[in-house]
């Protein structure tokens, strides 16, 4: 069988068994009672999930190695995926041995992935037998004294240049440490997912259980390959859930209210759009919540899908997955993976290009908030007085604030005192989203964006001063942009050379952008 770019063929058994001299569940893009089975890749993935045998292998069979034979061709994936096997429902001992022709090229990759669930043992581990010229890459999962998967995968050659010793060597397994990843992507509960068997609540949906997807503009089945749940505890008003209310997008879409987290996408105009760029305070609203669970789900490949009738996105798991349980709350899902990482990237495995750009956001938002007028929202009549003036203001190491000399443009130059170590530059702070709209896809919080700096002495010398793009981020700075020039935070710390300017010495500092700041009621421009 040929596996094309783009094509991901998917290990699922069939519901008879194939004859291999035991009882043999045969994967469903296999031809029964085949002994051996070949694939050649040409870019594509091919899947071997031993989860999805749960249930349909008798607990008194043990299950005869199964050989696959591989053709790496011009190179692609091979998945292992363990990830959702446990001793429960797995009660007898699956093996495999996979044979590749030839040496792999580069682009070809082997992922393994373990479920580590209820206490499993896991291993991975590969040597070199000069003898035979032959790589080997054994994967182990024992889930216990009568339940285990086994993999061995079988190259010629030498290609990943192991040690001639003919030893074997362990392969790292992904730490199992918590993601420091803050996003929120996931659907709360109550949201229906479209499947064969009409919609079904997210909170209910299992691996290997079926869904629609939408992939190449068509509708059609593929299988989760994992679920995950998470408890959330709102520190601030970006930790609130989004509600979406119905016909938002067009008549029934959604079809009832959907809640969502902030970073979590939905499909719109052919991209992947945050939700949270969407909030318009009419149809698409922050709800005030201080917990609640949330849910999401997983295919091989990231998919579009329908919840509550709008089009959105399966899990693409870009660091977070080790955050998240499983629904019934027994243990952490905690997939780990050998080289190379399962982790995943917009860029390269998202089903359709994520767009943050304002260019392509803003006009949608607009367009969404006539349509909320149409739906019968007023307009919108509160809004916040904001400012371009920065408020900017300059003080010594002892905290004395420096007078302002003038200010020509963009320029602000300050008469300075004699021996001060440091300034600290103080404004007003700004964040984008907020001040400007959601529409732009900037959150941090920002004072003013500084280009040069330039220490004049009396005598009329020029002192060109760029402390500012080294200063630690610690000290108030943002990250040095494109050009030389860097954003503060509202005070940021300017250190001054090793020198003592005396009573005359001017600094001046380009302010490159300042605001908008949002006012409040008692402030003033």
């Amino acid at each position: 069988m040929i596996i094309s770019s783009g094509q991901t063929v998917g290990y699922i058994p069939q519901s008879q068994p194939g004859f291999n001299g035991f009882t043999l569940y045969m994967p469903d893009n296999l031809p029964p009672f085949s002994r051996d089975s070949s694939y050649t890749f040409q870019g594509g993935t091919l899947i071997i999930a031993p989860a999805s045998w749960q249930g349909l292998i008798s607990p008194a069979a043990m299950v005869a190695p199964h050989t696959i034979t591989l053709n790496p061709g011009t190179g692609g994936t091979l998945l292992v995926d363990y990830g959702a096997l446990n001793g429960t429902t797995l009660q007898t001992s699956l093996a495999l041995n996979v044979y590749l022709t030839s040496s792999p090229p580069s682009s070809f990759k082997i992922q393994l992935a373990f479920s580590t669930q209820g206490g499993s043992k896991a291993e991975a581990q590969q040597r070199y037998d000069a003898t035979s010229n032959q790589t080997t890459i054994q994967l182990n999962e024992d889930y216990s004294s009568y339940s285990s998967a086994h993999t061995n995968i079988f190259i010629p050659g030498n290609p990943y240049q192991l040690s001639l010793d003919g030893q074997w060597s362990s392969i790292p397994l992904a730490s199992q440490a918590a993601s420091s990843s803050p996003e929120l992507v996931c659907y709360l509960a109550g949201t229906l997912i479209d499947t064969p068997d009409g919609p079904v609540p997210v909170e209910r949906l299992r691996p290997g259980d079926a869904i629609h997807v939408f992939h190449d503009r068509q509708k059609r089945v593929e299988y989760l390959r994992w679920v995950g749940r998470k408890s959330v505890t709102a520190t601030s008003p970006d930790d609130w859930p989004i509600r979406i209310r119905p016909h938002t997008f067009g008549e029934n879409c959604p079809f009832q209210d959907l809640y969502v987290t902030e970073e979590h996408c939905l499909f719109l105009k052919g991209a992947f759009v945050p939700a949270r760029m969407l909030v318009n305070d009419h149809t698409i609203t922050r709800e005030e919540r201080t917990a609640y669970d949330i849910y999401h789900i997983e295919t091989y490949e990231h998919r579009i899908i329908s919840a509550n009738g709008a089009l959105s996105e399966t899990y693409l798991d870009t660091g977070n997955r080790s955050s998240f349980i499983t629904p019934d709350d027994t243990a952490s899902l905690q997939p780990q993976t050998a080289s190379p990482s399962q982790t995943k990237d917009w860029a390269h495995d998202a089903a359709a290009p994520l767009k943050v750009e304002r260019g392509f956001v803003e006009p949608l938002h607009a367009a969404l908030t006539r349509r909320a007028m149409k739906l019968g929202f007023s307009a919108r009549t509160v809004s916040h007085p904001t400012t371009d003036n920065p408020a900017l203001t300059l003080l010594d190491s002892q905290g004395t604030e420096l007078a302002l000399f003038r200010q020509d443009g963009r320029h602000y130059i300050f008469q300075l005192r004699q021996g001060s170590p440091f300034l600290l530059i103080r404004s007003r702070t700004t964040r984008p989203d907020r001040s400007i709209g959601p529409f732009v896809d900037d959150r941090r919080q920002l004072g003013v964006l500084v280009g040069d700096i330039t220490l004049t002495c009396p005598d009329g010398t020029d002192l060109p001063l760029t402390s500012h793009l080294t200063a630690p981020a610690e000290t108030g700075w943002d990250v040095v942009e494109a050009t030389p020039c860097r954003w503060t935070n509202g005070e940021a710390r300017l250190p001054l050379p090793d020198i003592a300017p005396g009573t005359g010495c001017l600094l001046k500092l380009e302010i490159l952008s300042a605001g908008p700041y949002v006012l409040s009621e008692a402030a003033q421009p």
